[in-house]
This record gives structure tokens, sequence and C-alpha cells, in this order.
């Protein structure tokens, strides 16, 4: 009797967590119809926006990025299930989507709410001085939490800007390039009110700038460090960052550049080889970077971008410093006036100042 007990409420217990797994899946818009499958119960139109104002090396005239995989993450369900394919792929001039937004994919899914997009970048191709070339992409996966939930209601309309940082740099130099793509990105739901008539079609670009929506929501969740204190001497480095964003962020690399090669935003030296190199160890020390080949089978980017970095908390500062010859590279404009652009790396670039040598 007491084994047939124990049966009777563990079978009740199985059935209690069926029917929860039941209920909310089909709360979510979603029936489970087997092992890994979601059928709609009903559905939604939501369209994906993507922009990308990119950190390119001077001399590079456009950056084409390749992607496809497109797809959402459906809230409450493990990372290995819960997507749905957007079937979206294409190629977009990321130059020509500084301040615009191109929508790459309209379609119907599940109503419910999704925690998440995914994409994959597939290729990147670089002009660099009237040439083409192929850059290495690194961290070509990529899974990018919404801010706050996408919601898609029934017969409803939504739409879901992905804000897509690239950084292009030339671990090469002018003469032989060697360029290597790095990304990082972030995500949320355009407010209705927002979306302008007809920028629901794919292929159709909308204007960014001024929108203040936007600006809040770079400002808030956009992965980038403020630059405190700097000094820099032909001995000695120190920069002050600090980090006022939500996430905890990746710091690799410090590049110190005579001013005339990198005094616009975003814009980064030609080439590595015209600048000096720091390396941000786990620990915030600072070690020199040497060109050369990092080992058999290790790419450069590899020795940079798959090596562990240090990582700076949400809403921390640190300070990182080196004493040594630095070694630091001239040009005409440093030579006369002693200005240097600091710019600091990680999966992006994520600051960006000039400094007068003292």
């Amino acid at each position: 009797m007491e084994s047939r007990t124990k049966a009777l409420v563990s079978g009740f217990t199985a059935l209690g967590l069926a029917l929860v797994i039941i209920l909310s899946a089909t709360l979510l818009g979603f029936a489970p119809v087997g092992a890994g499958t979601l059928k709609p119960s009903s559905s939604g139109s939501l369209s994906i926006m993507l922009t990308d104002p990119p950190s390119i090396p001077s001399g590079v005239t456009a950056v084409y990025i390749s992607y496809d995989g497109l797809q959402i993450h459906a809230a409450g369900f493990p990372s290995g299930s819960g997507w749905v394919s957007l079937d979206s792929s294409g190629t977009i001039e990321a130059l020509g989507l500084a301040n615009l937004t191109e929508t790459v994919t309209s379609s119907n899914v599940p109503s419910g709410t999704y925690d998440a997009v995914a994409f994959g970048i597939t290729a990147c191709q670089v002009e660099y001085q009237g040439k083409n070339y192929s850059a290495a992409v690194n961290d070509a996966s990529l899974r990018v939490p919404f801010v706050s939930e996408l919601a898609v209601s029934p017969s409803g309309t939504s739409t879901a800007l992905v804000d897509l940082h690239s950084t292009i740099l030339n671990l090469g130099t002018r003469v032989s390039p060697q360029f290597t793509a790095n990304a990082a990105a972030e995500a949320t739901e355009v407010p209705p009110n927002q979306v302008q008539s007809g920028s629901t079609h794919v292929g159709s670009k909308t204007a960014l700038k001024a929108t203040n929506w936007y600006s809040n929501f770079t400002m808030s969740y956009g992965d980038r460090l403020v630059i405190g204190s700097v000094s820099l001497t032909q001995h000695s480095i120190s920069v002050a960052v600090s980090n006022p964003t939500h996430n905890s962020l990746p710091v690799r690399m410090i590049i110190v550049t005579p001013a005339q090669t990198a005094m616009h935003q975003n814009v980064l030296s030609s080439a590595l080889a015209d600048s000096t190199v720091f390396l941000v160890k786990p620990d915030g020390s600072l070690q020199v970077w040497q060109m050369g080949k990092p080992g058999p089978g290790v790419s450069v980017a590899q020795s940079i971008f798959g090596s562990a970095a240090y990582q700076l908390a949400a809403g921390a500062s640190a300070t990182f410093a080196y004493s040594g010859n630095l070694n630091l590279q001239s040009g005409p404009s440093a030579s006369s006036s002693g200005r240097y652009s600091i710019t600091i790396i990680g999966n992006q670039m994520l600051a960006q100042t000039v400094v007068t040598l003292s």
C-alpha cells in the first residue's frame, strides 16, 4: 500500500510538472509538440533593424559584413531550446550605417516574449587604399540579450534594434595589411511610437541621429569606458578609466598613436606597426606587444583576442600603468606638438582620447 501511495504521489507530481510546462509554453504562444519542437498557437509580426557604427583604421573606405542564422530566443526556455529562426542572411556596408538603421528581416513569429537575438558573422571584407582585403573574424557567433524582454502580441507588430559595434584592426603594416574584425552588440525594442512609416520593410533605412530613445539606450547600455586622468611620457603611461555601463567589460589593449593618424572619433591608426601597443593582462598589468609570429598554428589575432583579458566590473574603476622605455612612434604632427591618441580596445573600441606628451 505504501509503495502504491508513493507511486501515485510521484505520478501526480510528474503530471503537475507537465501541466506547468504546457501552460507556460501556451502563455508564450508556443505549444510543445515533441522534444525540441515549438508550434505557434498565435503569431505576430517582428522586424529587426541593424546599425553598426564601426571603428576603422585610417585609410579604410568600406567594411562589408556578411551575416546569417538570425534567430530569437523565447523567454523561459533553456538556452539550448526555444529558438525561432528568422531565416535571414545578407551583407551590410557598415560605414554606410553610421546614424542609420537598415531593416534586415520582417516576418511572422510565435507571439510571446523573447529575451535574446543571435546570428553569425560569416565574413568581413575591408576596402583599404583602393584594394579589398578579407578580415579574420573573431567570435563569429553572437548571442545578444535584449535589455528588456521583447513582446510580440498576436496580430501585432514589434520592432527590435541590434546595435552592432565592429572594430577593425590592421595587425600588419600599411604595405602588407592583416585585418581582423571583432564585434560586440546590444539589442532593444524600438518604442512603437518611434517606428517610422515604411521603416519595417526589408532594406529600408531609417535615421537615428537626434532620436532621444536611441541616445538614452546607447548611454545606458552601450559598451564603453570613460577615460579619466592620463599621463604619458617617453618612459611611462598611466590611464584611469571607469565603467559606467550595466555590464562587465573585457579590456584587452591600449594603443598609443601619433595624433595625426587618429584624430577623428572611431578612427584608428592605419596599422598597429605605427603605434605602441600594450596588452592588458587579467591582473590589470600592461605588457608591450611585439609584432611577429605568435607561434605555430596561432594567428596574431588569436594571440590577442583568444587570450584572457582584464574584466572591469560594472560601475568599477581601474588605473592601468606601465614604466619603461615606451619607444613611442613619431610623426610630423607628434614631433611638433607631442600629441598622441590613446585608444582602449575590448571586444570593440571602448574609449579614445588625445593627450600631450609630458
